[in-house]
């Protein structure tokens, strides 16, 4: 963990001293909405995330940490977008007879960005992502799992000089049932400052066999440098199936220009 910092560290200081002459970063984070943008080319970009979230059912307390989430980006044109996503995340349930608690390593994503139209008048700009997990790339317990994917579709309106309107529409499988989970997002974007910028979002997971997840959040961006953003965020849930809250924080930053 010391080398891993130790390494963020050297890179971003680096990043800091370098005179950038492009346009600030773009991320899929800290929302749950991606963002149609892609990466520049042949440039690479990492975003990281931390998170905390809880959910108490029938007396029984469901505690999850990210720590961290790891997404992993480069550009290889104007069009399409390599993609890489590993989370590290623990676990605990405590009831009134004690705690269990778990640490795993989720099924690595591969993936692939693909934009398919700027923005033009009412027709946002749009891109979609596709992703293949990969269970033998984890922890023991998802290796009998098969290769699963997700797909979104990814949409954005600029309102404003400040202000912005995106949302996705997709589906995921999870490579254990057959069965398909829906996938909403809606958020509101809206620059504060020159480098500060706030989001609203309503977001939902909607499976086959299933109750749905309906939650809320809102955070906010800062832009260290044109090439690092820092973010927190924080959210909660709208119906019964959705955890009762979350918090989280991250930084991305991108370096190859």
């Amino acid at each position: 963990m010391y080398k891993f910092l130790f390494l963020m560290f050297g890179i971003l200081t680096s990043l800091i001293t370098k005179a950038q002459d492009v346009d600030p970063i773009q991320t899929d984070r800290p929302d749950q909405t991606e963002s149609p943008a892609l990466t520049p080319k042949r440039q690479v970009q990492v975003e990281i995330g931390f998170a905390f979230e809880q959910d108490v059912v029938g007396g029984t307390q469901f505690r999850n940490i990210t720590h961290p989430n790891i997404l992993t980006k480069y550009g290889v044109n104007d069009r399409f977008e390599l993609r890489l996503v590993t989370e590290y995340a623990g676990s605990r349930i405590a009831t009134a007879v004690g705690e269990v608690g778990t640490q795993t390593i989720s099924p690595t994503l591969i993936g692939l960005k693909v934009n398919f139209c700027d923005e033009k008048k009412w027709i946002p700009k749009t891109s979609m992502i596709f992703h293949l997990g990969i269970p033998a790339l984890a922890s023991k317990v998802y290796h009998q799992d098969g290769i699963f994917n997700t797909f979104r579709f990814l949409m954005q309106h600029t309102l404003s000089d400040r202000m912005s309107l995106s949302y996705n529409l997709g589906a995921e499988w999870d490579g254990v049932v057959s069965s398909t989970t829906g996938i909403y997002t809606l958020s509101l974007s809206y620059g504060l400052l020159p480098k500060l910028g706030a989001y609203i979002e309503l977001y939902g997971f909607v499976p086959q066999q299933t109750a749905a997840m309906h939650q809320y959040d809102m955070g906010m961006t800062y832009l260290v440098t044109r090439d690092i953003q820092l973010d927190v965020s924080g959210g909660f849930g709208l119906n019964a199936a959705a955890p009762d809250y979350f918090i989280g924080c991250g930084i991305s930053f991108r370096t190859g220009h």
